[in-house]
């Protein structure tokens, strides 16, 4: 600090993120629509993604947080929703996430069940491709010639998010496996959605990139079966059955469905890791040789015809479309519900501002203070207010101060030293 002033890093100069509605409420965080804006009128809609209150003082929560924003913002792929900062505000963790403006792959399976609908397998196999090419990139990182090892371990529908556009992106990394992580899940700890975990992941052993290619094969047979595989009654029943690997062969629950597609799903559902794929370009690629040779050849362009189309069935909108506020909040605080609420770094350091403002202020009333005060110590605690017996003073008075000196200020500190400006007389005396 120099001159009174605060050095404030260049970093923290970005835009502000405004909040304009809520959109949804996880297990762990809530979910805003919010336009971050910058200079010459610069304005972004945005996804903020806040950890819940309820949960935010477990530190195994907020590393879990902030462990996803590490894994996330080092991806960089058309298929994997990007995180485009880290702040704190009031106290909590925020993401900022790129708007992908949609739906996730649950909500539109629920909409088109409600319907009287069901999505293409066609248009299935398309979307079950992209997120192979999500994974395999991601499996893939690496730090240098180091693989980062990180593996997703929660692919489900609800992770992958359809564009109005036709656009397909993986999203939450929130309890992604990697080798450099905060928070590493120990031995016999399940975490993920267990409909569509693996059995190893379900067991709580060590799992691998094969652990997602399991769940990815689990979310392929609901797009071509149109049913879960291990579908129960309670979680336990549900957990139970994917420990053992216990479901319907493809071929046997949809009798209509394309041998070649039964045969993806029966490999990559093996219960032994060594069976199944090994990676994932090794599964893109008899998707994809299935996909042109026994469906005919779909895309984006007939990914968001459809999408279109169920929209106008069902009057559904995207998130910017959405008219009225979507509030579906279970465990959240709802502080920020239809407020114009700024969570920024930026709200910070202009806290870091006033401080320091207030700081010096504080300096410079304590040095008059000091004067006025009979006591004339510079750490006289209350000087500034009328508690202290020697503030009110009348100036024309002030030429007996040493006289006054002589007793001692309740509250000055036993190691303040008295200004220059003290009697002698005073000094003795308080000796």
């Amino acid at each position: 600090m120099k001159s009174g002033k605060v050095s404030l890093p260049e970093m923290a100069k970005h835009g502000r993120y405004n909040i304009v509605r809520r959109v949804a409420d996880g297990g762990m965080a809530e979910i805003f629509l919010a336009t971050q804006l910058g200079r010459e009128g610069f304005q972004k809609p945005v996804i903020l993604k806040r950890i819940h209150s309820t949960i935010y003082a477990d530190p195994q929560f907020r590393n879990m947080f902030i462990d996803e924003a590490h894994i996330s913002m080092s991806l960089a792929h058309s298929n994997i929703a990007q995180v485009l900062d880290l702040g704190v505000a009031q106290g909590r963790y925020f993401l900022v996430l790129e708007l992908v403006d949609g739906w996730d792959l649950g909500r539109v399976l629920q909409r088109a069940a409600a319907a009287g609908t069901y999505l293409p397998r066609e248009l299935g196999l398309h979307i079950i491709a992209d997120v192979c090419r999500a994974l395999s990139y991601a499996h893939g990182k690496t730090d240098g010639s180091k693989p980062l090892g990180i593996v997703h371990r929660d692919v489900s529908p609800h992770n992958i998010l359809l564009s109005e556009q036709g656009e397909i992106k993986l999203t939450d990394f929130g309890i992604a496996k990697a080798m450099n992580k905060r928070e590493q899940t120990g031995t016999g700890v399940v975490k993920g959605k267990v409909a569509f975990m693996s059995p190893e992941q379900a067991y709580g052993k060590p799992i691998d990139q094969r652990s997602d290619l399991f769940s990815l094969g689990t979310v392929l047979y609901l797009l071509m079966v149109r049913a879960r595989p291990f579908e129960g009654p309670t979680d336990l029943e549900t957990l139970l059955r994917v420990q053992k690997g216990d479901f319907v062969p493809p071929e046997a629950a949809s009798p209509d469905l394309e041998p070649e597609v039964a045969a993806i799903i029966n490999r990559a559902m093996k219960q032994d890791p060594n069976d199944r794929y090994q990676s994932a370009d090794e599964m893109l690629a008899d998707i994809e040789h299935v996909a042109r040779n026994v469906f005919r050849p779909v895309g984006q362009t007939e990914l968001k015809r459809w999408l279109t189309e169920l929209a106008t069935q069902d009057g559904q909108s995207s998130i910017l479309k959405a008219s009225s506020r979507v509030t579906t909040s279970r465990t959240g605080t709802g502080e920020l519900d239809g407020k114009d609420v700024v969570l920024s770094d930026s709200q910070e350091l202009q806290g870091t501002r006033s401080t320091a403002r207030r700081a010096r202020r504080w300096r410079w009333s304590r040095r008059r203070a000091a004067v006025a005060c009979g006591c004339r110590a510079r750490a006289c605690r209350t000087s500034r207010s009328s508690r202290c017996p020697f503030r009110a003073t009348p100036r024309a008075s002030w030429t007996d101060a040493p006289a006054r000196s002589s007793r001692r200020c309740p509250s000055r500190r036993p190691r303040s030293r008295p200004i220059a400006a003290a009697s002698a007389a005073g000094a003795a005396s308080s000796g």
